[in-house]
């Protein structure tokens, strides 16, 4: 996990390869995607507008109110 909040550093700079890095860890069948579900996609989507992030976002709220909210889905359209 210290992995990933280290990535998420040099994303928040823009660096794209940290991004792309980032971005595979939040599928759902990776390790930690639960903690990418609530710290990273969130960062990825709102502060970045990381498509993919968005998406990901939108996908799962449809199955979680709860998460919707805690994403702020409503911020994203």
């Amino acid at each position: 996990m210290k992995k990933l909040l280290i990535f998420l550093k040099y994303a928040t700079d823009g660096n794209q390869e940290a991004i792309d890095i980032l971005k595979e860890y939040c599928k759902l069948d990776k390790e930690y995607s639960a903690f990418a579900l609530f710290y990273i996609i969130p960062y990825l989507a709102h502060h970045l507008e990381i498509s993919e992030a968005i998406d990901m976002i939108k996908e799962i709220s449809k199955r979680s109110q709860s998460y919707a909210k805690f994403a702020r889905i409503d911020d994203l359209y």
